[in-house]
């Protein structure tokens, strides 16, 4: 009698707390089991379009990356620029059509400049990024050494340099990379991880040989020697560059002005005295 007693009021308490409970609508449940089911589809199907994206434009997520760094197109992804340009083209092709515009060059070129203009000018920004960090990178090394052989841990002239103001790229980098940081992850480690997301090689170089320099506890000879590297490796670039640029004058000067001399001054009096 007692144990069907117990077992009666156990039934009641429990009955009673669950009438006490919020209810919830079996539909809502329903619901709320397709929108996990959709919220899911849709996550996979943004995975899907970023996996095309990098194998399409592998280069647009290093573009991206410097452009956030620098403070713009922030919570953007490779897959909406993507998304953004095709738009882009579309309302130039609808332009082009609504203004009854014939089909010709001009027409042609117009659709494809504007199809290709937002990524064009991703790429370009990239270039002058890539530019700044280059020329940036011996002056940081040399800085890092200085303060190293003062008795500056490394990371501690890291957070100096990210402290520094100014139109100068490498500390905006350096910022932005250490805000990121898992609190478990040395700082260096962190920043050579970073590098490679960068796709600048000069800055990976250089963030790896670092990490390296400080893993071996290393003192400021080394960082000497990473700055010279740095310099030279920059120096060599310019060379390069210059040494391209005057390939490219002496291509221009042959066509536009030693050909159009030979065909409309030189010929024209050899063939007189030819003739004479």
């Amino acid at each position: 009698m007692a144990l069907i007693v117990g077992v009666m009021a156990a039934l009641a308490v429990g009955l009673g707390t669950y009438a006490l409970l919020p209810q919830r609508d079996p539909r809502a449940a329903v619901r709320q089991v397709a929108g996990l089911e959709g919220r899911a589809a849709l996550v996979a199907a943004r995975a899907r379009a970023r996996t095309l994206v990098r194998r399409v434009l592998p280069q647009l997520s290093r573009w991206l990356y410097w452009e956030q760094v620098q403070g713009r197109w922030q919570g953007w992804t490779e897959e909406t620029i993507l998304a953004a340009q095709a738009g882009v083209g579309l309302a130039a092709l609808a332009l082009v059509y609504l203004a009854q515009i014939p089909a010709s060059l001009l027409s042609v070129a117009l659709v494809t400049l504007a199809s290709v203009s937002l990524v064009n000018r991703l790429h370009s920004r990239f270039q002058d990024a890539r530019k700044r960090i280059e020329q940036e990178l011996p002056l940081v090394a040399m800085a890092l050494a200085t303060a190293a052989e003062r008795g500056v841990p490394i990371a501690t002239g890291l957070r100096h340099l990210a402290a520094v103001e100014g139109e100068t790229l490498f500390p905006r980098w350096l910022t932005g990379a250490m805000a990121s940081r898992p609190a478990a992850v040395p700082l260096t480690e962190w920043l050579r991880e970073q590098a490679r997301r960068s796709g600048i090689p000069a800055l990976v170089g250089f963030a790896g040989t670092l990490h390296t320099i400080e893993q071996r506890g290393k003192g400021h000879e080394e960082l000497y020697t990473l700055a010279q590297q740095v310099t030279n490796a920059y120096l060599a670039g310019v060379q390069r560059k210059v040494k391209q640029l005057d390939d490219r004058l002496s291509l221009v000067v042959g066509l536009f002005y030693f050909i159009p001399y030979v065909a409309l001054v030189v010929a024209p009096i050899a063939a007189g005295v030819g003739g004479w």
